[in-house]
């Protein structure tokens, strides 16, 4: 696979955390933690998800200062943006273009409102191509915001390093992961939603 930032293959690394939250000063002091006493070779970071993009900069501060500092193939940045809003391709090119260790764009369609539609995912696969980003994708087992719904994009951005994260739901995030060699599938929380707790209950298995 093509998936990986700076010169540095994802193969290549021993163990990589690859989705972490950083919201503020406390989780900065547990990436720092986490990089300092060796448990994994390096962390794959999400910017603050609430951060205004006119605050980008000023709100990931810490995190930004961090990520130079350990460079980009131990600490790369997601930048986490609203695609939803007109206007986000020049101000996330302004982002990148100042910050070379954000590696990639990562969506959040719940926290943002809105859906896994191909009117927003294919402007995003373009711009990330262009620049030889990924995309990491939040998916939940609702409609038109699970893994599937990526399928018409991909299959006009075939190339598109994206990592599914969550995986949900399991079938479809194979099913991608077997037709498009630059799709990570990322299994964080995968017990942790409610439709399969309430699954497990009707079938007694909880």
């Amino acid at each position: 696979r093509r998936f990986f930032f700076g010169e540095t293959p994802l193969p290549s690394v021993d163990v990589f955390d690859f989705h972490f939250h950083c919201q503020n000063s406390g989780h900065l002091d547990q990436v720092r933690a986490t990089l300092d006493c060796g448990e994994v070779s390096g962390i794959l970071c999400c910017t603050a998800l609430k951060a205004r993009r006119e605050e980008f900069e000023a709100d990931n501060a810490g995190l930004l200062e961090l990520s130079r500092e350990r460079g980009r193939d131990v600490l790369p940045l997601l930048a986490t943006l609203d695609i939803s809003r007109p206007g986000w391709r020049e101000v996330a090119g302004g982002l990148f273009d100042r910050n070379p260790t954000l590696v990639g764009v990562k969506i959040h369609p719940p926290a943002f409102r809105f859906d896994i539609v191909p009117e927003l995912i294919d402007p995003l696969f373009e711009f990330a191509n262009e620049r030889d980003l990924c995309v990491a994708g939040h998916t939940c087992p609702e409609p038109d915001r699970s893994a599937i719904a990526f399928l018409p994009s991909l299959r006009k951005f075939p190339d598109t390093r994206l990592a599914i994260y969550h995986s949900s739901t399991h079938e479809e995030t194979a099913y991608l992961a077997a037709h498009f060699r630059n799709l990570v599938a990322e299994p964080s929380w995968l017990g942790f939603f409610p439709p399969l707790f309430q699954m497990m209950r009707k079938l007694g298995g909880w």
